[in-house]
């Protein structure tokens, strides 16, 4: 009972377990998880990564299953961004041993990862199990934008590790399943690689190809931007002034990786085309191809321009036999490099 004159003691208040399980939730998914995600935009990993052990504690006592598996994965990635591939495998373990247990759609990011953190330690045997059965997983998924996402992964990861062929059918998937949901990005990327990959292999006819795919995905993805930018600056200020004809409601987005600015891209693919052409004999549309990455080049400043004549100059000269009087366009195609270069205060070394 109460000492005279004072008020009632408040009851104790109880919480269930269930309760405690759901303020717990609350608090990783509206105040851990944006903050992880900010700090790790911020390259603070370390911080990230103490951030995240009390929460893996908590999802792991409380049995969450999928959250566990997402702190996982980001535990790993920050690790990964610290240089630690070894800490980061640690990291990714409940992930992993749960992908490897059940596959499917959600083992796909955890074995992307576990295949970038053997790539790190120079495991290029555990790296191919990885992708493997990543791109199994990708096979699961009915969501086409994360399939092709995989299976661009994939395709570059072995492209990297200098193998070609295996590389080549996971690129041309991927290029299909972007173009299929629209990703410009990603079919440029995959068809980049696709171009580099087959050249290698003395295939410069089928490189054009996909250097050329490549061009139309990245003129396509900036001209559909610019258009989207245009409409929704022309709705924001209809809106502003009170038209009806504004939208007001938000406007729907993809998580797709925007194309952006693509001029350096486009200039790479040009220089590619140059030199595929040239392998082939076709000087003249070799020529063209040259002009065009020239003149992006030029937009993007003397470093780019110095470069792309310096490619264009060992170009010719890996296709010297090719027509007449390629070294001495090696050459000349060098002594531009080099003028670029001094005009702009820098200097570039010519082959010997």
């Amino acid at each position: 009972p109460a000492a005279a004159g004072q008020p009632p003691a408040a009851p104790e208040q109880k919480y269930t377990p269930e309760q405690i399980k759901q303020e717990g939730l609350r608090r990783v998914n509206q105040e851990v998880l944006p903050e992880v995600g900010a700090l790790m935009r911020e390259g603070k990993f370390a911080e990230a990564v103490e951030h995240l052990e009390e929460s893996v504690a908590f999802a792991s006592g409380a049995d969450e299953r999928e959250l566990m598996d997402a702190l996982s994965c980001l535990t790993a990635r920050c690790y990964l961004g610290m240089g630690k591939p070894k800490e980061a495998l640690q990291g990714l373990n409940p992930a992993l041993m749960q992908a490897r247990r059940n596959g499917g759609p959600s083992a796909i990011k955890p074995h992307s990862i576990a295949a970038e953190c053997f790539r790190a330690l120079g495991d290029a045997e555990k790296t191919r199990v990885e992708l493997r059965a990543l791109v199994e997983a990708a096979a699961e998924s009915t969501d086409e934008a994360e399939q092709a996402g995989a299976l661009l992964l994939a395709g570059i990861a072995l492209f990297d590790m200098g193998d070609l062929n295996a590389s080549m059918p996971l690129l041309a998937s991927a290029a299909a399943a972007a173009e299929k949901v629209g990703d410009f990005a990603g079919r440029a990327a995959a068809r980049s690689r696709a171009g580099a990959a087959l050249l290698r292999l003395r295939r410069p006819g089928q490189a054009v190809e996909a250097w050329t795919d490549e061009l139309k995905a990245l003129e396509e993805g900036e001209r559909l931007e610019k258009e989207s930018k245009e409409k929704k600056e022309t709705s924001e200020s209809l809106v502003e002034d009170g038209d009806e004809r504004g939208d007001k409601k938000k406007p729907e987005t993809r998580a797709l990786a925007p194309v952006g600015d693509a001029r350096a891209r486009r200039c790479r693919a040009h220089g590619n085309l140059f030199t595929a052409h040239l392998l082939m004999g076709a000087r003249e549309a070799a020529e063209t191809h040259l002009a065009h990455a020239c003149s992006l080049a030029k937009t993007l400043g003397a470093k780019e321009e110095a470069e792309t004549w310096l490619r264009a100059g060992h170009a010719r000269r890996l296709a010297g036999d090719a027509s007449d009087g390629v070294p001495a366009d090696a050459r000349e195609a060098y002594e531009t490099a080099a003028a670029v270069a001094r005009a702009a205060g820098g200097g570039t070394a010519l082959p010997e």
